[in-house]
């Protein structure tokens, strides 16, 4: 049995590889109320984890193979 997905690129060539169906699902995110004295502390938290997502990002695209187009390193660039 054959299955050709459609849809649009967002770089040059094709791809061959597993394909992962992904079921949609809603995160439940409970509200978590703070006190006044706890929101410095959750900026800060949050400020943490912008750097740590930035690093890890930065440290993805530097590890692109070079073979790769540079759309692919830019695509990480965005993020």
């Amino acid at each position: 049995m054959s299955l050709a997905l459609c849809g649009t690129g967002i770089s040059r060539g094709i791809a061959i590889g597993r394909l992962h169906v992904m079921r949609s699902s809603t995160v439940q995110a409970e509200p978590c109320p703070l006190l006044e004295h706890q929101l410095a502390g959750e900026v800060v938290r949050f400020q943490q984890a912008l750097e740590t997502a930035k690093i890890k990002l930065l440290a993805m695209r530097d590890a692109l193979p070079t073979t790769l187009t540079p759309d692919v390193a830019a695509l990480l660039d965005v993020h």
